[in-house]
């Protein structure tokens, strides 16, 4: 689920975030656009509630395996079973079928420079 139905998702009470959110937190979420950049901690919040939500609704075929490093690379594999790879810090390739990288910013706004760098369309699914 795209980061912007989690947020309309939680403004309208649909979805319930694993831990609750306080006032300023939901004050910001409200505030969000489709547009916007949200702050660390509410998209921080997301990726728990996504993680989270796929992690108790896996298929008894899945295994979920987590890997606690920092991530230092990413890239497309043209010719591989999974789209894509990732490197973590201390040299360890894992293949990869999706992956969210995430700057996070301070404020719902970006400064201009760093807006330049979205190059995609925001995923509002």
């Amino acid at each position: 689920m795209s980061f912007d139905r989690w947020r309309r998702g939680v403004v309208d009470g649909s979805i319930t975030p694993v831990v609750a959110l306080d006032q300023a937190e939901r004050d910001a979420l409200a505030a969000l656009t489709s547009q916007d950049f949200p702050p660390r901690a509410i998209y921080g919040r997301y990726l728990e509630w996504t993680f989270t939500t796929l992690n108790n609704h896996l298929p008894s075929n899945v295994t979920l395996t987590v890997h606690r490093a920092e991530a230092v690379d990413a890239w497309v594999q043209e010719e591989a079973r999974h789209r894509y790879a990732v490197e973590l810090a201390g040299g360890q390739s894992i293949p990869a079928d999706a992956w969210c990288s995430h700057w996070g910013t301070l404020t719902p706004t970006c400064d201009p420079v760093r807006k330049n760098w979205w190059t995609a369309p925001p995923n509002t699914d």
